[in-house]
């Protein structure tokens, strides 16, 4: 990850440089800015950025605002929002903020980095790992392209309103839920051999069943920026 160029929105100093320092030993560059505003010019003045880590409460404008206003910009740049409170509301308007990750404060820096790197293989190959995909569900259905493409279409489309209800089921603490509708996705991602989100499914129909919901929120997360990898990679070859 040593050729990552991240803007970081942080207001405190001493989260500034532990931040800095972290990515610094990844040989991570950054660019560190103390408010919502700062982040937002910063992006307008260079958008080439790989991923934004952005702080919720900040001065001036805070993170929320901030990352709808890059959002406008670059519907797609990869947004880990960073808090040590987050209320309900909060929850609702990053997830319309199409926030990819949250990191609650104070975050591990293996979660961190492991953020960072699932992240930086889905947005970096996006198009080439869907072509790896397309070739693979060819070859062993023999299927024609365009409707290998077109499957995947409605995969995301399917996948991405049924991932909303296990999120609301994750809410809820429905164990008996999450582990059918897992279990369920599970077999239709198997069915296009992508396993990277059907062992993260296995992991939730696992969890559930032993009523641990620890990790459901990040599970829910990889979910998200696994299959929206999918979509810009068919976005990319239109």
């Amino acid at each position: 990850m040593s050729d990552l160029n991240v803007l970081v929105a942080e207001d405190d100093f001493i989260n500034q440089k532990l931040i800095g320092n972290i990515l610094a030993k990844e040989k991570i560059s950054c660019f560190i800015v103390s408010d919502g505003q700062k982040a937002v010019d910063e992006y307008i003045r260079n958008p080439s950025y790989d991923f934004i880590l952005m702080d919720i409460q900040m001065p001036v404008m805070n993170g929320i605002d901030a990352s709808n206003a890059i959002r406008k910009i670059n519907p797609t740049v990869p947004i880990v929002a960073l808090t040590a409170d987050l209320s309900s509301e909060d929850k609702d308007m990053l997830k319309a903020a199409r926030i990819d990750k949250l990191l609650v404060k104070p975050f591990q820096t293996s979660d961190l980095l492991e953020t960072l790197k699932i992240i930086n293989i889905c947005t970096s190959s996006s198009e080439e790992s869907l072509k790896e995909l397309i070739g693979k569900v060819q070859e062993e259905t023999g299927l024609v392209e365009s409707e290998v493409q077109e499957l995947l279409g409605d995969y995301v489309k399917y996948t991405s309103s049924e991932f909303e209800i296990l999120g609301e089921m994750v809410e809820k603490n429905d164990f008996e839920g999450i582990s059918k509708l897992s279990h369920k996705l599970k077999g239709s991602s198997l069915s296009l051999r992508i396993s990277n989100i059907a062992e993260i499914l296995q992991k939730m129909d696992e969890d559930a069943k032993n009523k641990n919901n620890l990790n459901f929120q990040d599970y829910l997360d990889e979910l998200d920026i696994y299959l929206k990898a999918i979509k810009n990679g068919l976005s990319g070859q239109r």
